[in-house]
């Protein structure tokens, strides 16, 4: 096995959290979720080469957080959000910019067995902790209330993208041509009809998706931003942490 080695010394920077909870962040949180008997921290990854460091050391903290929290009765998992909606192409097209996820070149399937071997690890050495791993069609789908979150979100498409996407204030919602897995990356050509989307590829034409559909809504790809909002949203249904 190769090994790395080290002086064994470790900087901490200040910064964030570390201002306010030098101590008893797990007491802290734990106050915050007292009601709470089931707790889930969820970890989002791109998955579009091995895990890197940055990873490990992501979910490591999580599986100990979790340890702690079990430690101290609760019932307790790891969810992995894996982003098999992110790009795995980039292509511009008359000045527009189109993409295709790793999900739809099926490169997300090189490397996923890598991070499930490492939750498989971490989880051995936190003491069987519990954990899936999650793609993000799976996100709306989870919760009862998908559509109408999603639903909601188009409605006021306006305001949500004034804060998302200032530059654009357009939502960045998108989905693959089902011809050629072209995706519209900021949503440029989007045409919102009620509870329907209509999108554009720039070689077979308009496509569209219905949002009462759940296999359809479940195709929908969206760019970090609005996935940390959908993601708080379900989370609250869900009673995530």
């Amino acid at each position: 096995m190769f090994k790395i080695t080290h002086d064994g010394r470790i900087h901490h920077p200040l910064g964030g959290g570390s201002y306010v909870w030098k101590k008893n962040y797990v007491d802290y949180i734990l106050g915050q979720l007292a009601e709470k008997n089931e707790i889930k921290i969820s970890i989002g990854v791109q998955p579009n080469g091995s895990p890197h460091f940055g990873t490990l050391t992501s979910l490591s903290l999580s599986f100990s957080l979790v340890k702690q929290f079990k430690e101290k009765g609760k019932k307790v998992s790891v969810v992995l959000e894996a982003v098999d909606t992110a790009p795995e192409q980039n292509i511009t097209i008359n000045g527009k910019k189109y993409q295709k996820s790793l999900a739809y070149t099926g490169s997300i399937n090189k490397y996923i067995n890598e991070y499930e071997e490492l939750l498989e690890k971490l989880s051995l050495y936190s003491g069987g902790i519990d954990f899936e791993i999650r793609m993000q069609g799976d996100l709306l789908g989870s919760s009862k209330r998908g559509g109408e979150t999603i639903e909601k979100i188009m409605k006021e498409r306006q305001f949500v993208s004034s804060f998302l996407a200032p530059e654009t204030n357009l939502l960045a919602l998108r989905a693959p041509c089902p011809n050629c897995g072209l995706t519209d990356k900021h949503g440029i050509d989007n045409v919102y009809e009620g509870n329907k989307i209509s999108f554009l590829c720039p070689d077979h034409g308009r496509y569209f998706l219905n949002m009462g559909v759940k296999r359809e809504m479940e195709v929908l790809e969206y760019n970090t931003p609005l996935r940390s909002l959908l993601e708080s949203l379900v989370y609250q249904v869900l009673n995530y942490l």
